[in-house]
């Protein structure tokens, strides 16, 4: 007999996917599976729409405005370039331990394998945040690097 039933257990038989590999948590106990392509359960903007709904109603923060608060009270604003929910947590942690302002920065290589799923979470890290957090991509080289940017915000923001 063989005991416990794992992750990917839930995914194939429960969601009769042929492949499910689990790529990362929602939250602690809760993972996220990126389904074959033979699945008929969800889409490429499923995540982003789960995120989403858990954010509180948009209070994202206006990259401008956090850098113009900072000129008028002299002071800097952290920047940190993040590669998972993990690292968008940690940043917004620390800045509420501090009470300062911060910027999450995606870099082109993280967003290239992150996608919509680490634009979301970036985005729903910023949202509900007591202090406030903006979301950067940072060191861009094209146009086309940052259509596709703005075209993984867009998805990940307005489903």
């Amino acid at each position: 007999m063989q005991g416990g039933i794992t992750s990917s257990d839930l995914a194939t038989k429960a969601l009769e996917a042929k492949c499910a590999k689990v790529v990362g948590q929602a939250l602690a106990g809760i993972p996220l599976w990126q389904l074959g392509p033979e699945s008929n359960v969800g889409d490429s903007k499923a995540l982003a729409d789960v995120v989403k709904s858990w954010a509180l109603p948009s209070r994202l923060s206006s990259t401008k405005e956090l850098l113009l608060n900072a000129e008028r009270g002299g002071y800097a604003v952290g920047a940190f370039n993040v590669y998972n929910m993990e690292g968008a947590e940690a940043v917004v942690a620390a800045a509420e331990e501090e009470n300062s302002p911060a910027i999450l920065q995606i870099h082109p290589s993280a967003l290239k394998q992150g996608g919509i799923p680490l634009v979301a979470c970036c985005v729903s890290a910023a949202e509900q945040a007591n202090v406030p957090i903006t979301v950067h991509f940072d060191h861009g080289t094209s146009k086309q690097e940052l259509v596709e940017a703005l075209d993984l915000v867009s998805a990940a923001c307005y489903p």
